[in-house]
């Protein structure tokens, strides 16, 4: 006998998207390896996002980067704001 037999099946909703992360003060945001990085975007996960002319750079530790510190390679946070990347945080080995 199940208490909530109406829970199992309930279709899920699967996103294509990058996942993003559940807690901690980068909730909400998206997360990806950076494949390369240009002038004014950055390929993250295949795919190309455009840098905001505001964009924050910072690294998970709160101190400020720049786009040449997001490196092939690297994990990085990201937030978009109107299909742009409005904050980049550059995920540091621990």
């Amino acid at each position: 006998f199940s208490f909530a037999p109406e829970l199992m099946t309930q279709p899920t909703l699967v996103m294509a998207q990058t996942p993003t992360i559940a807690g901690g003060p980068l909730a909400g945001f998206y997360r990806g390896e950076v494949d390369e990085t240009f002038r004014n975007a950055i390929l993250i996960d295949s795919k190309r996002y455009d840098l905001r002319e505001d964009v924050v750079m910072k690294d998970d530790r709160d101190q400020p980067r720049e786009l040449k510190d997001f490196r092939a390679g690297s994990f990085v946070a990201y937030h978009l704001k109107m299909g742009r990347t409005h904050q980049l945080v550059l995920i540091l080995p621990k």
